[in-house]
C-alpha cells in the first residue's frame, strides 16, 4: 500500500481530510495526521511516507518549508499542497520544490483524490522505471559498473554518508578528485505525450555523449525522471558541447530535451549541486513552455509586457488583436494557467522588486513607474503576491 501523510493546523479539516475518502479502497494507508510542520517533518522521518498532502499557512514551519525538508530527507517522497491562498507566488515555489499539485481550499474531496492518485501514478511509473534501470545496468559488461552507479545515486540523495562514498566513487574513478565537476539534467519529452523508454535513452544518450567526451570522464545514471551526467567540466567549452549533445540526441531520438546544468568543485557537494541544476532546468522548462502560446497570446503578453506602466484593460488588450475580451480571457487562462490580471500584476510586482533595489526610490515612485496610480492599491496588491510590504521586501534585500 502507498503511505499517505496529512498536515493541517485545523483539527476539522485533518479529521474530514482522514475520513471523507475512503483511502484503503485506493490502496492508500494513512500513516499519521500531523497538527503542524513541525510534527510532520519528525512523522516522515519516522514512518517516510510515499505521498503527503500539507496546507501551506502553518505555524513555526510553513508548507512550502516543510516540503523543501522532505526533499533533503528523501527526493522521491510527493507533496501536494492545500492552500487558502490563491497566490502566483505561492505556487510557483511549490512548483521549483517539485510539489506534484497545489488545490486551493474549499476543495471537493473528488479533487484532492485526483491529486493523491496522480502521485501514486507518479510513484508507479518511478518504480516501474527503476526496475527497467536496474535491469539495464545489471547487464552492463563492465561489472563495476553497477557499483558506481549506486554510488552516484547515493551522493545524489541527502540522506546519506557523503565523505565516506566519495572516497569510494573516487578510488574507481579517479578522474574525480581535485577536479571541477558538471552535473547536467537531461529531461526528455515526447510531442505526443507516448511514454519515456527509459533503457532506449540511457544507451543512445551514452553513445551520442561518447562522441564529445571522453567515456572515462563522464557517468550517468537515471534519478527521479532525469538523466543526470557527472563528468569534467570542460570550461568554456561545456555549454557548446551540451548544446551539440542536446541537437545530435534530439535529431536521432526524436525527443524534445531540456537541460539543466551546474557546477561544483567537490564530489561532496554533488546533492547542492544537483539541486541547482534542478533550478536551472525548471527556468529553461518554463521559458520554453512560454514560446510554445498560441500567437494570439504570445502577442497578448508581448502588448501588456510593453505596456504594462499604462492603464491596462482586457478589453483595450482584445481590441489590439481583434478578438472579444470574452474569448482572450477564456484562451489567456486556458495556456497561461492564470487569469490576465493576476499575471499583469504578477509582472508589474516583479518588476516592482526590481526597482525597490534602488534605495533612492519612495514606494510611490516605484508603483507609479509600473502602473499603479494609486499607492495603496499597490501597497495591497504587493502583500497579496509577495506576502511582505515593500519596505519590508525592500529591508530584506538591501
Amino acid at each position: 500500500m502507498f503511505r499517505l501523510l496529512l498536515v493541517d493546523d485545523e483539527m476539522e479539516i485533518l479529521d474530514g481530510l482522514s475520513t471523507i475518502i475512503p483511502w484503503d479502497h485506493y490502496d492508500i494507508e494513512l500513516c499519521g495526521l500531523a497538527h503542524n510542520g513541525i510534527q510532520a517533518l519528525d512523522m516522515v522521518e519516522r514512518t517516510l511516507p510515499h505521498i503527503v498532502l500539507t496546507d501551506i499557512k502553518m505555524p513555526n514551519l510553513s508548507g512550502l518549508e516543510l516540503i523543501k525538508k522532505i526533499g533533503d530527507i528523501d527526493a522521491t517522497i510527493k507533496c501536494v499542497i492545500l492552500s487558502g491562498y490563491d497566490d502566483f507566488s505561492y505556487a510557483k515555489q511549490a512548483l521549483l520544490l517539485r510539489a506534484v499539485d497545489y488545490l486551493l481550499k474549499p476543495c471537493m474531496p473528488g479533487d484532492i483524490l485526483q491529486a493523491i492518485l496522480k502521485c501514486v501514478a507518479q510513484i508507479k511509473k518511478e518504480q516501474s522505471q527503476t526496475e527497467l534501470v536496474d535491469d539495464y545496468i545489471q547487464k552492463l559488461d563492465d561489472s563495476s559498473g553497477y557499483v558506481k552507479q549506486k554510488l552516484i545515486l547515493d551522493l545524489l540523495s541527502a540522506h546519506t554518508e557523503h565523505e565516506t562514498l566519495s572516497c569510494e566513487l573516487i578510488g574507481m574513478l579517479p578522474w574525480m578528485k581535485d577536479e571541477k565537476l558538471i552535473v547536467a539534467l537531461f529531461y526528455f519529452e515526447k510531442s505526443d505525450n507516448t511514454p519515456i523508454n527509459t533503457p532506449y535513452i540511457l544507451n543512445e544518450i551514452k553513445k551520442i555523449i561518447s562522441c564529445y567526451i571522453p567515456s572515462e570522464h563522464f557517468e550517468i545514471v537515471w534519478y527521479i525522471d532525469n538523466i543526470v551526467l557527472v563528468g569534467r567540466d570542460i570550461d568554456i567549452k561545456t555549454n557548446d558541447i551540451l548544446e551539440k549533445i542536446k541537437y545530435a540526441a534530439s535529431e536521432q531520438m526524436n525527443y524534445l530535451i531540456y537541460i539543466g546544468v551546474s557546477q561544483t568543485n567537490t564530489l561532496d557537494d554533488l546533492y547542492a549541486s544537483y539541486k541547482s541544476a534542478v533550478q536551472s532546468l525548471t527556468k529553461i522548462y518554463a521559458k520554453k513552455k512560454k514560446s510554445a502560446y498560441s500567437p494570439l497570446i504570445r502577442t497578448a503578453i508581448k502588448y501588456l509586457e510593453e505596456h504594462f506602466t499604462e492603464e491596462l484593460t482586457l478589453e483595450l488588450i482584445s481590441s489590439q488583436i481583434y478578438i472579444t475580451p470574452s474569448y482572450l480571457s477564456a484562451l489567456f487562462k486556458q495556456e497561461v494557467g492564470m487569469n490576465f490580471l493576476d499575471y499583469l500584476h504578477h509582472h508589474r510586482i516583479l518588476k516592482a522588486k526590481d526597482l525597490l533595489k534602488n534605495v533612492t526610490l519612495k514606494s510611490y515612485e516605484v508603483a507609479a513607474k509600473v502602473g499603479y496610480k494609486n499607492e495603496k492599491h499597490f501597497f495591497a496588491t504587493f502583500k497579496k503576491y509577495t506576502d511582505m510590504t515593500p519596505s519590508q521586501y525592500r529591508s530584506s534585500i538591501v
